[in-house]
C-alpha cells in the first residue's frame, strides 16, 4: 500500500521566488545567445505553465497567467526575446570582418 501526503512547507510566493532565482536561470542557461524556434520556446513555456498549474492546483490557463502576472514572473519565450536582443546589440559588428 502506498501512502502519499502532500505537505507545503513553503508558501507559494516563497516557492515562485526559488523558480525566478534559482530554477530559471538553470532552465535559460546561455540560451540567449541561441535564436530559438517558435516551438522551442513555447515548450520552455510549457514547462513554467506546467509548475504554475501544479502549484496552485488549477488547470485553467487563465488564471495560470493571472497568478503568473500577479507574481512578476515573465514566461521563458519573453525573457529570452528580450535577452537575445541584448545579446545581439553587445555582439561587434565587426565580428564577422
Amino acid at each position: 500500500m502506498h501512502v502519499h501526503v502532500h505537505v507545503r512547507l513553503a508558501s507559494e510566493e516563497v516557492i515562485i521566488q526559488l523558480l525566478k532565482q534559482k530554477c530559471l536561470p538553470i532552465l535559460l542557461y546561455a540560451l540567449e545567445v541561441c535564436n530559438l524556434d517558435k516551438r522551442s520556446l513555447q515548450s520552455l513555456d510549457f514547462t513554467v505553465n506546467r509548475f504554475f498549474i501544479k502549484l496552485f492546483k488549477t488547470s485553467n490557463i487563465e488564471i495560470v497567467h493571472y497568478c503568473q502576472n500577479m507574481s512578476g514572473l515573465q514566461l521563458p519565450s519573453v525573457l529570452l526575446g528580450s535577452r537575445y536582443q541584448k545579446f545581439l546589440s553587445d555582439v561587434p559588428c565587426d565580428v564577422y570582418s
